[in-house]
Formats: structure tokens, C-alpha cells, sequence
């Protein structure tokens, strides 16, 4: 069996239609038709759709959502494959918004919906729109993490990390109201297997760059 979806939209609203079922160029082959619907078309989704707090493995995906629906198919995929194809995900019966989970870190994804209506039809998808996971560093939820053998040493640049906090120090901390915290950050993480000392030390080569060092 295959599915045949007729688009009546065309014609105007009171308009008396005849729906027939007919075969041309007879070659031998019969047809079996079964569970015949005539029903009001599920309407998509609508925009703006948008994403926010991505993370190193999720992402909240949110939409227009059309009057009466209450539940949703997504399906997500790296940006440049194919939806449908082995690398989507696909999440049924979800509410609006919804977080995507089981991303991959610093990967461009793509996302697109489709309102699934309380007759259980659904409607055509809408999308796609393009989102990025955070990279480990970019924040204090996603660190890269220090093996706890030691030293460890890494040459790097805040430019490849986003600006995820701007909230000033304390002056106890630095003695002074300059914000060591603006531009862009980059979060570690390390916990130690040992009790003892730890020198951690930093070569900048920009004015204004600082470590802070907390109990997490």
C-alpha cells in the first residue's frame, strides 16, 4: 500500500466537489484502496523558529505553534546531510519548546517540525533552521576537561570560544573595578588525585587577560 494525500485547498470555501476513483490504460493491474479520510488539512507550524541555550550535546528548539496543537514531530540532522536520511534524529510527540538531546559538541545542525493534529494527521514540515553546539570550553557546564595526570599544557586563544559571561570579579578578587571577565572566556575543569599545591600559570599576550580559580 502507499499513502496518496489530495490537496483540496484550491478550491474556494462552498464549493461542491466529486471525488472519483478511476483507472486509465487498464494493463492488468487492480488497485485495493482502504481507510479513506476527507478531513480538515493539519496546518504546520509557524516562525519564527528559533533555538537558545545550546550546550555540547542539546539544544532548546521553539516554534509558532497553530491553534489546537499541543504535540509535535522534529527532526534534526547535521547541516549539510539530508533529513530522512541515517544521521537524523528524529523526536516524536513532542510539546513546544522542546531541547534536543544527544548532540554532537561544535556541530552545525539543522532542525525542522511538523504539528501532529488531535485526529492524528500531520501536517506538512516547516523549517529548516540552523543551530550550533557549543564547544567544550565555551561554558562552565561544558569544560574542557584536565586529565588528572600532571602538568598539563595548552596553547590556545579565547577567540575560538564564545563570550558566555561578562560578570564582573569581585574587587576583593582583583583589587581594582577593571573587568577581567569581558571578551570571550574559555571554562577548564580539573580534579586532583592527590592533596598538595597546584601552580597554574598563564602567558598572556593581550592586556587585561586573568585566570580565576574556584570550587566548583
Amino acid at each position: 500500500y502507499e499513502e496518496k494525500v489530495i490537496d483540496l485547498t484550491a478550491y474556494p470555501a462552498g464549493s461542491q466537489i466529486y471525488i472519483a476513483f478511476v483507472m486509465t490504460n487498464d494493463n492488468g493491474d487492480r488497485w485495493l484502496i482502504d481507510n479513506i479520510n476527507l478531513v480538515q488539512k493539519c496546518n504546520a507550524p509557524t516562525g519564527p523558529l528559533a533555538t537558545a541555550n545550546e550546550s555540547t550535546s542539546s539544544a532548546q528548539l521553539s516554534w509558532g505553534s497553530p491553534a489546537g496543537v499541543t504535540l509535535f514531530n522534529v527532526q534534526v540532522c547535521p547541516f549539510a546531510d539530508t533529513f530522512g536520511g541515517p544521521t537524523t534524529i528524529n523526536y516524536n510527540g513532542v510539546t513546544n519548546p522542546f531541547t534536543a538531546t544527544g548532540l554532537a559538541p561544535n556541530t552545525l545542525y539543522k532542525f525542522q517540525v511538523q504539528a501532529v493534529c488531535p485526529n492524528t494527521f500531520t501536517s506538512d514540515w516547516f523549517g529548516p533552521r540552523s543551530f550550533q553546539t557549543a564547544s567544550f570550553g565555551d561554558t562552565c557546564a561544558g569544560p574542557i576537561v584536565i586529565p588528572p595526570t600532571l602538568p598539563y599544557q595548552t596553547s590556545d586563544n579565547t577567540s575560538n570560544y564564545l563570550d558566555t559571561n561578562d560578570i564582573a570579579q569581585p574587587l576583593a578578587c582583583s583589587s581594582q573595578a577593571t573587568n577581567y571577565m569581558a571578551g570571550n572566556d574559555v571554562f577548564y575543569t580539573f580534579t586532583p588525585t592527590f592533596t598538595g599545591n597546584i601552580a597554574i600559570t598563564l602567558s598572556p599576550t593581550n592586556a587585561s587577560s586573568s585566570i580565576h580559580v574556584y570550587n566548583a
